[in-house]
């Protein structure tokens, strides 16, 4: 407390640079606001600098969501609540400046639904997310999505419904600016007031598939809304496949992602801040 007030503020800064938060039951950094808790007066200078700083990591799968029931069809026939799905306070869409919104690959007993659910999360955090990404970049040093879309291999029938669903929605262009406004929150077949209809059309590995197909999606739509950074990256992470401004829809990342794929799960990344596109 004997150093000057910008010294302090500047501990503060790399104190909390590489600190992550989570809500309960979520990985983040041990002991990270223990600082907190010394006196009142580094409390409230360093609180002042911690949600600046901190990335809060948010997972968007249905273990840390508070309604493990609804999937896509739910939301079909029900108006979109941002943050439903969330299990936290909202609050912190509008404190923290720095987010990691993670999906891993299913476990293996949520396998049979998994992608309607993560997606039914992702959906309902949409509006809060819009907010996120209209944020300037400048004022971040963190934003970013990544999700394990699982294998790309050719041959399996998952992967063949996946390239069946792309080829068949081909025109759902990723759109940029003012484009995003004309496109509907969930493109193709489904539409508000279908839900049985929707169940009825397609058996529950179609709805994966048709599911998965929407996050490869709604990624390209924020990559081209945010001009961010876009990429491929194997399962140990030691391959990247950048995307270019020439893919313009899922159809075209899948023809593009042949040879990422190295018999395991790819995750498709999109960086808003640092890495960004020409």
């Amino acid at each position: 407390m004997d150093l000057p007030a910008e010294i302090r503020d500047e501990i503060y800064r790399v104190y909390f640079q590489d600190t992550r938060l989570a809500v309960k039951g979520q990985q983040y950094t041990k002991n990270a606001t223990s600082i907190l808790h010394t006196n009142r007066q580094l409390y409230r200078e360093a609180s002042a600098i911690i949600f600046r700083e901190t990335t809060f990591v948010l997972h968007l799968d249905r273990q840390h969501t508070r309604h493990h029931d609804r999937d896509i069809a739910y939301y079909l026939d029900h108006p979109v609540e941002p943050g439903t799905h969330f299990a936290g306070s909202k609050e912190v869409f509008n404190t923290f400046r720095n987010f990691d919104l993670r999906l891993d690959a299913p476990k293996w007993h949520h396998r049979h639904d998994h992608w309607q659910r993560s997606a039914a999360a992702f959906i309902s955090t949409e509006n809060a997310m819009a907010t996120l990404t209209s944020l300037p970049y400048q004022e971040r040093r963190n934003f970013s999505i990544r999700i394990n879309i699982g294998s790309l291999q050719a041959g399996c029938k998952a992967n063949d419904l996946l390239h069946h669903f792309a080829a068949d929605m081909s025109d759902q262009i990723w759109s940029v600016g003012d484009g995003m406004a004309e496109q509907p929150a969930i493109p193709g077949p489904c539409s508000e007031g279908k839900a049985e209809e929707w169940k009825a059309l397609y058996p529950t590995k179609r709805r994966e598939a048709y599911s998965r197909f929407l996050f490869i999606h709604w990624l390209g739509q924020i990559w081209r809304q945010t001009k961010a950074a876009f990429w491929l990256e194997n399962h140990d992470h030691g391959r990247r496949l950048v995307i270019g401004n020439e893919v313009d829809n899922a159809l075209a990342l899948l023809k593009l992602a042949a040879g990422v794929d190295d018999g395991r799960d790819v995750w498709l990344v999109v960086d808003a801040v640092g890495r960004r596109t020409k």
